[in-house]
């Protein structure tokens, strides 16, 4: 049997990603942080970090929001696939990783931040190792200007797939925390190796912190109430 090309495969995958994104019920929690982050941040967006596990269920989240959101996406061909699912959700795309296209994608976020763009990377993508973080997107923040609010998801049913991210998909009908933490603000003298790497660290407790509490929620009998999400990330919502 003749293997799909890869744009017919894209479309399938996206029908069913949205089929199932789509049953699931959201729970917002900590979007204060966020309306703060926006509020302090001089162009009034920030930068969204994520474990690389969590990128469905945000995908999930955003999907018909109309924000100016753009999203680091490595160049290999499962990032292909989650491109094309982003980009028919208005997600702008950014093609590149630390070990390919580098300093193409650097350059394609820093122009997205300049453009009013809201940026979002999984901090440990795109091939590991797992919930480690990295500097770069934090040079990048301090560069822009741009609080970085870490983000972390949890569904109530959901499998975990053996894939070096230990990625998860809930159930159809799940649902699932959303959980934002307070901002890490980066000055412009954050330069030093020790200090990138002091930040960085403090950056994965918060986002391992952040999984916990939400898996919590998750064990709860009731996650009322369920998230508004019109217009949840746009400047002129939380600035307000």
């Amino acid at each position: 049997m003749a293997v799909a090309p890869p744009t017919t495969l894209a479309r399938v995958i996206d029908r069913c990603a949205w089929a199932l994104t789509d049953s699931w019920t959201y729970h917002l929690f900590g979007s204060e942080h966020l309306r703060a982050a926006v509020r302090a941040s001089p162009s009034r967006t920030v930068m969204l970090v994520l474990w690389h596990q969590d990128l469905l269920l945000l995908a999930g989240a955003i999907r018909g929001q109309g924000m100016r959101l753009a999203a680091l996406v490595s160049r290999s061909g499962d990032g292909t696939l989650i491109a094309y699912h982003l980009e028919k959700r208005g997600v702008k795309t950014v093609r590149g990783s630390s070990r390919k296209g580098a300093v193409s994608a650097a350059r394609g976020l820093l122009e997205a931040g300049a453009d009013g763009h809201h940026l979002c990377i999984a901090i440990d993508g795109p091939m590991g190792p797992a919930k480690q973080t990295r500097t770069g997107p934090l040079e990048i923040a301090r560069n822009l200007g741009l609080p970085v609010v870490p983000i972390a998801a949890r569904a109530t049913r959901e499998i975990e797939l053996p894939t070096w991210d230990r990625g998860r998909i809930p159930w159809p009908r799940a649902h699932v925390a959303l959980e934002f933490g307070p901002a890490l603000y980066l000055r412009p003298e954050d330069t030093g190796k020790e200090r990138l790497e002091d930040l960085r660290r403090d950056l994965a407790g918060r986002l391992l912190g952040l999984g916990a509490e939400a898996s919590r929620r998750c064990r709860q009998p009731d996650l009322d109430p369920p998230a508004r999400w019109t217009s949840w990330l746009t400047s002129s919502h939380m600035g307000g």
